[in-house]
């Protein structure tokens, strides 16, 4: 092919370049809004992102900044503990906020603590690294085990929540019966044993 014919080639391919590239960039990036909103809207509702993950990596830089704007003006600050002894000296409002740190740090995203009066047996929402909505309560026990009736009633607020998968987290241990329950409803147990693995 000559001088001539390539430089033909070449007019021919960057026209084509210029004709294609506004349009698919137009088409990429309405997907990306309509991706994007989607995005925003499922984080609002507490519904899995798994599928949204792209736009999801472009939205969430400014959804991390409110979120650190909104803790620094709540007052928010971390909780802080290294055995178990100091879990149980938190307040039950620190410890749930503990637990959510915990979550974060093993993988989950979206964890809001939502404990508190009218809770109705779920202290933490989040979703977990396979992408199901996951409900949390939290027991800080000293003496008390926790007993096949509070394993019931977390059981129930999770169906009542339309959650995927519960986890019950305690410094204290479970019975028996309440283990067999956790293991019949796939319920993810820690116990004093685990946490203090994982402090």
């Amino acid at each position: 092919m000559g001088l001539a014919a390539l430089a033909v080639t070449a007019v021919l391919v960057v026209q084509i370049v210029q004709v294609l590239v506004p349009p698919l960039a137009l088409v990429v990036g309405l997907a990306l809004l309509v991706d994007g909103a989607a995005y925003i809207f499922a984080r609002l509702a507490g519904r899995p992102t798994a599928g949204l993950r792209f736009s999801g990596w472009l939205v969430r830089p400014f959804l991390w900044t409110g979120r650190l704007v909104a803790m620094a003006g709540s007052g928010w600050r971390p909780v802080r503990a290294q055995s178990v002894d100091q879990l149980l000296a938190l307040s039950p409002p620190d410890f749930e906020k503990w637990t959510g740190q915990l979550l974060r740090h093993l993988g989950y995203r979206d964890v809001r603590v939502v404990g508190g009066r009218g809770d109705l047996g779920v202290d933490i929402r989040a979703v977990d690294p396979q992408g199901r909505t996951v409900g949390v309560q939290c027991k800080r026990y000293s003496d008390s085990r926790v007993s096949s009736r509070d394993m019931q009633h977390f059981y129930a607020m999770l169906f009542h929540h339309r959650l995927e998968h519960g986890i019950f987290v305690t410094t204290s241990t479970f019975t028996d019966a309440a283990r067999g329950l956790a293991r019949d409803h796939d319920i993810e147990l820690f116990d004093r044993e685990i946490l203090a693995r994982l402090l």
